[in-house]
């Protein structure tokens, strides 16, 4: 939520808490106490939608060092592979062609580099462990693998409940919008000789709009351009050019 979500959900919620102060004017059979009521529940599930969206920043997070973390680890046993490819290949140069560690960055590009690694290592493993490889390095390669694939897979449904909650938060902050706008015309209906109230409503569904940034920065004002230089001024700096100077 934006910092003008925040203070429509806070406006939202003094609308409800003046439904309640307000009922017997606006009883739960009426329309203006059954939109008060849609108002209150819109609250109740905006909490339940921030509560998700709140867990699921911070789940986002600790997916992003989970998933930099398994990658690293692929990486390093990708990288230490390839190396040894190297040692191997002195003596048999095909060996080494075959155990190239992809220069993109791209996490699939990994993972079907280190697949292949596993595939082609197979028939050399008594090589590579003789090259002290642990005996297990193609097990933890898979394991690897494994893991940085499920990483992924659930940094990306973190990420789809994220937006899941963004769009359900904006959606009731709408609807219940909607809502208050309705309440205005009910409301000063309601109330129209009640003038403290009425003010009081004005306060509780006002949305201050101070210190929302539209996040451009404001425009530097142009400097005013100096003032054109008088009749008078522009005949005395005339004459200064022209006067004669006087010899010493």
């Amino acid at each position: 939520m934006n910092i003008l979500d925040i203070r429509r959900y806070e406006m939202l919620v003094r609308v409800g808490e003046f439904g309640v102060a307000h009922a017997e004017v606006f009883p739960t059979t009426s329309l203006g106490g059954k939109t008060f009521v849609a108002v209150a529940t819109a609250v109740d599930a905006l909490k339940t939608h921030l509560g998700a969206q709140a867990s699921g920043i911070g789940a986002a997070r600790e997916g992003t060092a989970s998933r930099a973390a398994a990658r690293r680890t692929l990486r390093d046993m990708v990288e230490a592979i390839s190396s040894t490819a190297r040692a191997i290949g002195i003596d048999a140069s095909a060996v080494d062609d075959r155990f190239k560690v992809p220069r993109s960055r791209n996490d699939q590009r990994l993972i079907a580099a280190a697949r292949g690694f596993a595939v082609d290592a197979a028939p050399l493993a008594d090589q590579f462990v003789a090259h002290n490889l642990p005996a297990t390095f193609l097990v933890d390669l898979g394991t690897a693998i494994n893991t940085f694939e499920q990483t992924i897979l659930d940094h990306a449904k973190i990420k789809e409940n994220n937006a899941a909650a963004s769009q359900a938060i904006t959606a009731a902050l709408d609807a219940a919008h909607a809502s208050v706008r309705r309440l205005d015309a009910i409301v000063a209906n309601g109330l129209r000789d009640d003038g403290e109230a009425l003010a009081m409503w004005r306060s509780a569904r006002h949305v201050s709009r101070l210190g929302v940034s539209s996040g451009h920065p404001a425009p530097t004002p142009a400097p005013a351009p100096a003032p054109a230089p008088t009749a008078t001024e522009t005949a005395t700096e005339t004459a200064k050019v022209t006067a004669p100077s006087k010899a010493a």
